[in-house]
Parts: structure tokens; sequence; C-alpha cells
């Protein structure tokens, strides 16, 4: 496996965000315990403060329970 979680020629992992946190500013897969479903988020900081922005909303820290990174874009067709 590697750091993130996921094992060479599987699937990723979800990381519980009490575990560790991605870089602020990243993009990632977040779990949204709300809604019960994923959604592409950036961790971002103001204030002091964390929060989750994606999908033109923002949630509170405590509302994403987990994360993974996003999977590698496929490589481009060739004609």
């Amino acid at each position: 496996m590697d750091r993130d979680g996921a094992a060479r020629g599987g699937g990723m992992t979800w990381i519980p965000v009490g575990e560790r946190l991605p870089e602020v500013g990243a993009k990632v897969l977040g779990w949204d315990a709300e809604e019960g479903e994923a959604v592409v988020f950036e961790l971002c900081r103001e204030l002091g403060m964390l929060s989750w922005d994606g999908n033109d909303r923002r949630l509170d820290f405590d509302v994403v329970t987990h994360w993974q990174p996003l999977p590698e874009p496929p490589e481009p067709e060739r004609p």
C-alpha cells in the first residue's frame, strides 16, 4: 500500500479525517455524512478555521468524515 492507503492495482480506501487530513487546497473525494454521498471537495482554511468547499457549497469541517485522493485522469485515447 502507498501512503494514501491505495493498494497497488486496487482501489482507494477511505481515510478518516481524524487520522490524517489532505493538504489545504488539495482537491479530494470527501464523504459528506449529512447527504450520504461522495463529493469532490477542497480543504480550505479561513481565519484559522478549516472547512470543505465543493459543488458550489461550503461545509463545516466536521461534516466530511472521510476522504481519499482523486484517481489519476485517464490516458488520452490515441487514434
